[in-house]
């Protein structure tokens, strides 16, 4: 993963004359720092101010603190711990130096020791929360992944220090430090504590989304310099089994905020992202002295899965001088919104924060709007508090601006880090005069000085002119450019006939998972401003996403819009690799479509048609085909040698919009099967003895005999004593045996 990159906006604010309120952040020279590859720089960012004076405050105060959980820390024997990050407001990229927290034995030591043999910090994510107090305020910076161990456990308590106005180590901050572990995530083995953080006046919140078995729990210390004389009692919601009033992996306290929103006191309120399927907010009262603290509220969101709680906010944005509570859902979405904000006016009355519906603000599909939400203060001074909603995954990346007003935040934003400098804006000047009407004269006195009561001259009171952007578009100011789009599919070129057809492509079902769609757009004429590649495909076919390049899909119009620049410049190409997934419906289609055409506010000369890229669905199959004839045919040829049967098969399919491009002898055979007379089926099918066959069983007979008198020649068989076959013959050789004569 690369490596994040941080940009400032500066807040420009313009304050006219008369009648007149208007204000404008500048996105076109932002603050940029840069950190390290891969080391998640710029996760967590805060603006601090180095200074106790609040009517002197010069930019060599103020810094952005940065938050990097996987870069390496200065402490010694870690490996990507985490760091803090402090940056001067310059034009510098690389100018941040790192804040030393970890490994700090005291104030009055600047030499570090390597972690405990306790503790283990590789992997801690130091930075991944950030907050300060403001202006001369101390600073909160957190480690949620920071692990105690011995031979036989590791337990993940989380971590968090606070730091001094200068950025120098105050104190650790250990939630669940002590706490048991007999039963492991059962208990707080896995407390995650930092998670979320928040410094008040006084007072730390730290969010612990682990704590019996993700129950979760937000912790409250306070932090105040007095030491001797602060309360130090570390105050929680209440989360052991039946006491939480949330279930199992609710995580509760993955974000925090805290108001008077009640008007008795603070009141805390916790992000519970997964309880009740859809996300809950719980709001919590404490009481000194009294540890657990109280459930008062319970919030809850409108969609499951939309992840409500995951981010809170807390700012007045309809002036009444009651804070009202912003709620992020950033994965509520349906088929035009992704993710939402939710603001809940509140009330002197005693129903506070639910006497009437949220306001909820959506974002584009996908883009994870209300992942992240801020109040910006009242930043065009109309006595309203704005906000703003970060949307990371709307195109590259999108920050909302949300104005307060009387009636609460106005649901449009105000702006957006917009990109249109081709329309002129216009502008209206109103002039009025505000002076004491003159007093009716009293007799005998004099006349008034007619200068002191000026009359305006309606005609020039009132004046609209145009403003245009300062572009590069020649001479007449008039931005002409040529855009030309080259895109082809990885798949086969057709077979088809005609030649000509150079766009249109074979995909083979069951050999293609997905397509991939090669786009290069150049523009060879003078910079085009806010151009866009527009990629309207086949309902059958699914985006999946860019390999090169960054687009975003719109699945009701099934288009895919792709940023190219702002501006396009002269003789630059952009070239952009899209995934496409066929679905089911391919299946009943014989091609799919892709409709290309790149736009521009800038004049197009020579517009190009739109380029149509088309795939022809191909589906193959193997086929056999078998036949049986069950006739004897004796009855109809009772007298002939032999019968030729012909037969012949051929492929159609009735459906209109499959087209076969199998070629004709593909799809169609004959076979010829000759019949002859004789017995039964069984005797016609045996079939007559091979000659050479004969003889070599001949061959092989006289060959056997041939050996079987060889050994009975070898055993004597024709050389045995034959008898007289006469009677005399018999008798002497009888006499000759038993008898001595």
């Amino acid at each position: 993963m690369s490596g994040f990159r941080i940009c400032l906006t500066l807040i420009s604010v313009l304050l006219c004359s008369l009648d007149v309120n208007c204000f404008n952040f500048d996105a076109r020279l932002p603050i940029i720092k840069r950190g390290g590859h891969g080391t998640y720089f710029g996760f967590s960012v805060a603006e601090h101010i180095i200074s106790q004076d609040k009517a002197s405050v010069s930019l060599e105060d103020s810094w952005l603190l940065i938050g990097a959980p996987l870069d390496q820390n200065a402490q010694p024997n870690t490996n990507r711990s985490g760091a803090l990050w402090q940056c001067p407001l310059t034009t510098l990229h690389t100018d941040c130096r790192q804040v030393i927290t970890d490994g700090k034995r005291d104030i009055d030591n600047d030499n570090l020791i390597p972690p405990q043999k306790d503790e283990l910090k590789d992997g801690q994510w130091l930075g991944v929360t950030v907050r300060t107090q403001g202006q001369g305020g101390k600073v909160l910076v957190c480690a949620h992944r920071y692990i105690r161990q011995a031979p036989d456990y590791r337990w993940g308590r989380g971590l968090c220090y606070t730091l001094t106005n200068q950025l120098e180590l105050d104190e650790a901050v250990e939630p669940c430090k002590g706490r048991p572990t007999d039963r492991a995530h059962e208990q707080y083995g896995y407390c995650q504590a930092g998670t979320s953080g928040l410094l008040m006046e006084d007072n730390a919140v730290i969010g612990a989304p682990g704590p019996y078995t993700w129950r979760g729990a937000i912790y409250v210390q306070e932090v105040s310099d007095d030491f001797l004389g602060r309360d130090k009692t570390m105050y929680y919601s209440p989360h052991i089994d039946d006491q939480s009033p949330v279930d199992k992996y609710s995580y509760l306290g993955m974000a925090v905020t805290a108001a008077n929103f009640f008007g008795n006191g603070i009141v805390y309120a916790a992000g519970a992202p997964r309880s009740n399927g859809t996300g809950q907010v719980i709001l919590f009262t404490k009481k000194t002295a009294v540890t657990t603290m109280s459930t008062h509220m319970v919030l809850t969101g409108d969609m499951y899965t939309s992840n409500f709680g995951y981010e809170l906010a807390t700012a007045d944005v309809n002036g009444d001088r009651l804070p009202d509570l912003i709620v992020g859902a950033p994965n509520y979405f349906d088929k035009t919104q992704g993710g939402a904000i939710y603001v809940y006016l509140n009330s002197k009355s005693p129903c506070t924060l639910t006497c009437s519906p949220p306001l909820k603000i959506t974002g584009q599909p996908e883009s994870r709007y209300g992942i992240a939400i801020t109040n910006l203060g009242d930043i065009n001074k109309d006595g309203y508090d704005d906000i703003a909603v970060g949307a990371p995954y709307d195109g590259q990346g999108a920050i909302y601006v949300y104005l307060g007003s009387k009636n609460g935040t106005i649901p449009e934003p105000s702006q957006e880090d917009t990109k249109d400098i081709q329309t002129a804006i216009s502008m209206r000047l109103s002039y009025s005069i505000v002076q004491e009407a003159p007093k009716s004269l009293k007799p005998g006195s004099p006349l008034p000085r007619m200068d002191n009561y000026p009359i305006l001259n309606q005609q020039q009171a009132d004046k609209v002119f145009q403003a245009t952007f300062l572009k590069d578009c020649g001479e007449n100011d008039i931005c002409e450019s040529q855009l030309n789009i080259d895109a082809n599919l990885d798949l086969p070129k057709s077979r088809s006939k005609d030649k000509l057809d150079t766009n249109r492509y074979d995909l083979m079902l069951g050999e293609y998972r997905e397509i991939q769609l090669n786009v290069t757009v150049d523009n060879v004429l003078e910079s085009a401003y806010e151009a866009e590649l527009h990629i309207v495909h086949a309902p059958a076919l699914s985006y999946i996403a860019t390999v090169k390049g960054r687009c975003e899909r719109f699945p009701e119009k099934m288009l895919v819009v792709c940023p190219l620049g702002n501006p396009l410049r002269r003789n630059r190409s952009v070239n952009i690799l899209l995934r496409f997934e066929p679905l089911r419906e391919v299946d009943d289609v014989s091609e799919v479509k892709f409709s290309l055409k790149a736009v521009t506010t800038s004049n197009i000369v020579e517009p190009q048609n739109e380029v149509i890229l088309v795939a022809n669905v191909i589906r193959k199959a193997n086929l056999k085909l078998r036949g049986l004839w069950n006739s004897t045919l004796v009855e109809d040829y009772p007298r002939v040698k032999a019968v030729h049967i012909a037969s012949h098969a051929k492929l159609f399919i009735p459906n209109p919009t499959v087209v076969v491009t199998s070629q004709p002898f593909d799809t169609q055979a004959s076979a010829v099967t000759i019949a002859k007379p004789g017995g039964s089926i069984e005797q016609q099918a045996t079939e007559a003895v091979p000659l050479w066959m004969i003889l070599v069983a001949v061959v092989a007979g006289l060959l056997l005999l041939l050996l079987i008198a060889i050994l009975f020649w070898k055993c004597g068989f024709f050389k045995r004593t034959r008898p007289d076959p006469t009677l005399s013959g018999n008798l002497e050789k009888h006499t000759d045996d038993f008898h001595d004569y």
